[in-house]
C-alpha cells in the first residue's frame, strides 16, 4: 500500500541536484521508461537486472545492482506519488530505509533542473548514508546526462582525414587540430553532421576528408570548445568523450563548405594558435 512523503528537518535529508541541457519531458521519460532507468541508475561501473517496474501510486520497483566488485545488491521499492512530467516519489523497503523524492523543473533554454532528495526517518540514519551517497549520486546524475544525450540523438559521427574501417576505435592521445596541437585528452564526435564535416575538412594531412558514423563505448558529455557564451545550449550537438569511438559505417554523400568559408575557419583558427588558445580539456 501506497504511503505519504514523510516529513523531514533538513538534518534527515540529502539533497543533490543539477541542470540537464535536455527538456523536461526527456529527462522524467529518462526515469520513467524502465528500458532508460536500467542504462544510467546506480554509480560510476554499476548495472541493473530489473525484475519488476510498475509504474504506478502502489506499484513495485524491483531490481538487482551489479556492482564493479561483482558484488549483487538487491533493492524493493514501492512509488508512492507520481506527477508527471514534474514528481517521482518512491520508497525503499531495502536497507538502507529512505524515501527518495526526484522533481524536474523547467529551467532556461529548455533545459531541466532535477532535484533529488533522500528523505530519512532519523538523522543518524541520514549521516550514515551520507558518508558515501553523495560523490555516488553525482556519477549516478554523469550517467543521466549520458543517456540523455543517447535519447536526443540517434547517430553520432566523426570528421577525420584517418583511413577507417567498420569495427575500428577512434581514441584519445593523437594530436588536436587546434592550437599548439598538443596531445588531445579527448575525441569529439557530433551528433550534427555539419559540425562532422569541419571536422573532416579541418583536420591536419593532405589525405581526403572522411566522416564516420560512431558509438560512444563510455560516457560522454557536452564540448565545452562549443557550448561558451557564444553558444548557449549546444546547438550543434557537439560532444566528447575519454573513452574510444566505435566506427559503424562511413557517411559519403556529404557535401563540404564553400571555398571561402573554409578559409575564414582556417585564418580564424591560425588567430587562435598564435594567440596561444587552446582547445579545454578540463
Amino acid at each position: 500500500m501506497a504511503t505519504e512523503i514523510i516529513p523531514t528537518t533538513p538534518d534527515c535529508e540529502i539533497i543533490s541536484s543539477r541542470i540537464f541541457n535536455a527538456p523536461r519531458e526527456l529527462v522524467f521519460r529518462a526515469w520513467a521508461d524502465p528500458n532508460h532507468l536500467k542504462n544510467w541508475w546506480g554509480p560510476a561501473g554499476f548495472t541493473n537486472t530489473f525484475n519488476e517496474f510498475d509504474f504506478r501510486i502502489g506499484g513495485r520497483w524491483s531490481f538487482i545492482m551489479h556492482g564493479p566488485d561483482k558484488g549483487n545488491y538487491p533493492n524493493e521499492c514501492e512509488f508512492i506519488k507520481i506527477k508527471e512530467p514534474s514528481l517521482i516519489a518512491w520508497k525503499r523497503f531495502s536497507k538502507p530505509l529512505f524515501q527518495v523524492v526526484a522533481t524536474f523543473e523547467v529551467a532556461p533554454e529548455n533545459k531541466t533542473l532535477l532535484v533529488f532528495k533522500m528523505l530519512f526517518d532519523t538523522a543518524r540514519e541520514c549521516e550514515k548514508v551520507k558518508a558515501f551517497s553523495v560523490d555516488k549520486n553525482e556519477e549516478n546524475f554523469d550517467k543521466l546526462a549520458h543517456e540523455l544525450i543517447i535519447m536526443a540523438s540517434q547517430s553520432f559521427y566523426h570528421g577525420t582525414k584517418a583511413n577507417l574501417k567498420r569495427g575500428d576505435l577512434i581514441e584519445p592521445g593523437y594530436n588536436s587540430n587546434y592550437g599548439q596541437r598538443n596531445k588531445a585528452k579527448y575525441v569529439y564526435l557530433s551528433a550534427t553532421l555539419d559540425a562532422a564535416i569541419w571536422g573532416a575538412e579541418l583536420a591536419f594531412g593532405e589525405a581526403i576528408g572522411r566522416i564516420y558514423s560512431v558509438e560512444p563505448t563510455g560516457l560522454i558529455e557536452d564540448d565545452p570548445n562549443l557550448t561558451d557564451k557564444k553558444f548557449p545550449g549546444n546547438p550543434t550537438k557537439s560532444y566528447r568523450t575519454k573513452s574510444a569511438l566505435k566506427v559503424v559505417g562511413e557517411v559519403v554523400d556529404w557535401q563540404g563548405h564553400s571555398p571561402e568559408q573554409l578559409k575564414q575557419m582556417k585564418d580564424h583558427l591560425e588567430q587562435l594558435k598564435q594567440q596561444g588558445i587552446e582547445a579545454i580539456e578540463d
